[in-house]
This record gives C-alpha cells, sequence and structure tokens, in this order.
C-alpha cells in the first residue's frame, strides 16, 4: 500500500513546543525538588559539566536575554512561583553529585556560552544570587534531556503542547521516497524543527513523537541514515563522540539522493 505523508497548512489548530521553565535555588532544603552536592572536583561527581565560552565540541549552547518572555529557563528567587527548586546541599545530603569547570576531562555534558550569535538556549536572570553554580543547577534539566533522561531525580524537562492558529494556505502533499545513501556518513547541512536537510540536498520530515531528540542536535553533526522496513522511512543516527552513545530518530524522506 502505498504511503501518503500530508503537511495540512489550511485554517487548522496545531501545537507548537514551548520549552520555557522557571528554576529557583534560593530555598532550604526540606522544600526542594532537587537538593545537589556541587563543586569543581570530580571525585564524587555523578554528572560532570564543561560550561565556559569557545569551547569545541559542545553539547549545547546557553545565552543570556533581558525579554523575560524570549527566555527558555528563568532563574528567579522566587521558589514559591518557579517550576523546580533545586537547591545546594552537602554531599551526605544531597540527591546528587555535580562538578564543573571550564577544563574537565570527558565530562558528561559541554555546554558553551555565547555573548552574540545563535544560541541553542537562552537564559533570563532576576535571581541577586547568580553566580555558576546557580547556573549550572538551573541547567539540570536540560542536561538530563541531553543524557536522555537517565537521572530520575532531576525535574523532568520536556515540551509543552500549546494550541495556536494558523493562517490559512495551500495543502501540501509530499510523499515518501527512496533515498539511496543509507549507510554512509553525511553531516546535517540545515536543522529546523520538524526538518532535515543533509549536505547531498536530501530531506527528511521527523516524525513527531521524536523531534525531542532532534531539538539538541546541531548543524554540521554526522549521521547515518538506515531503511526502516516501511517503504520511505528512514532511522537517521547521530554519532555521540566519545564515551557518549548514539542518538537515532525516525523521518521520512521526501526528496531522495
Amino acid at each position: 500500500m502505498k504511503l501518503i505523508f500530508s503537511i495540512l497548512l489550511s485554517l487548522v489548530i496545531v501545537f507548537s513546543a514551548k520549552a520555557q521553565y522557571s528554576v529557583s535555588t534560593n530555598a532550604s532544603i526540606d522544600v526542594a525538588h532537587l537538593a545537589v552536592s556541587i563543586n569543581t572536583s570530580t571525585a564524587n561527581a555523578t554528572i560532570s559539566v564543561m560550561i565556559g565560552e569557545n569551547l569545541n565540541n559542545r553539547d549545547f549552547s546557553i545565552g543570556f536575554t533581558e525579554v523575560k518572555s524570549d527566555a527558555d529557563i528563568i532563574i528567579t528567587d522566587n521558589s514559591r512561583e518557579s517550576d523546580f527548586i533545586i537547591v545546594k546541599s552537602r554531599l551526605s545530603e544531597a540527591d546528587l553529585s555535580v562538578s564543573y569547570g571550564e577544563k574537565l576531562i570527558n565530562p558528561s555534558v559541554t555546554i558553551e556560552i555565547i555573548e552574540n550569535g545563535t544560541v541553542n538556549f537562552l537564559v533570563f536572570n532576576e535571581s541577586e544570587s547568580f553566580d555558576a553554580e546557580t547556573l549550572v543547577l538551573s541547567l539540570l534539566p536540560i542536561i538530563n534531556a541531553q543524557l536522555n533522561y537517565v537521572y530520575d531525580v532531576i525535574p523532568y524537562w520536556g515540551l509543552e503542547e500549546v494550541p495556536v492558529v494558523e493562517e490559512e494556505q495551500e495543502v501540501q502533499v509530499l510523499e515518501p521516497t527512496y533515498y539511496s545513501g543509507i549507510n554512509l556518513t553525511h553531516w546535517i547541512a540545515d536543522l529546523q524543527e520538524d526538518k532535515i536537510q543533509l549536505d547531498d540536498n536530501s530531506i527528511f520530515y521527523i516524525y513527531d513523537e521524536d523531534r525531542y531528540i532532534s531539538k539538541l542536535w546541531l548543524k554540521n553533526n554526522d549521521v547515518v541514515v538506515t531503511p526502516t522496513e516501511v517503504a520511505g522511512h528512514y532511522y537517521i543516527t547521530k554519532d555521540g563522540g566519545i564515551y557518549k552513545e548514539a542518538e537515532t530518530l525516525r523521518a521520512i524522506c521526501v526528496k531522495g539522493l
């Protein structure tokens, strides 16, 4: 049976992704969602975070904004109105141990701070006690998402679905097509919320339920495409690099090689 992949752009209610959350690190441990021992020593660290400017092989990047509504993460001192309360704690009382610094060997996650330019996540700070440790603590939900939610103790962060109305446009119908560049290394030439374009100009639409995976992917990442059991549908796998697991999502090829 021939499968047809349709993108309906007529006047309908669709769902857009909203990823903003607020976090407070200024509260007592008895009301916190997560207590963390954090320092620059990697001796007892469960998670090690390399964070700084001009870093190579970053997992994701952050920047700062003065517009609260534009931010993905809001750091606040108001624990009553924040989504997450994450506090510093002694190691013996902590749920998790975290180390951070600009020079770490084999960190769990590498985060680049960018002053100007495009970033993966924007931070809005309204905390008077803001410092490097506060920043790392506030990023833990996103770090855990980057690590495929391996740490259950970290508050879950994911995409919320918010209904919005699209303007009326023509209906575009895209048919799955054959892709001949399988089992070869390609790189991502363009990456949008719903689709990936490779260096050979092939285009793949990402499964809705797999878009949380590609959200943290970057242009120029190396990927390998392999077929599924359904014609025109493929697995796209990004190499995680040394000491990291590869990530695989499903996508439909609409422009083949």
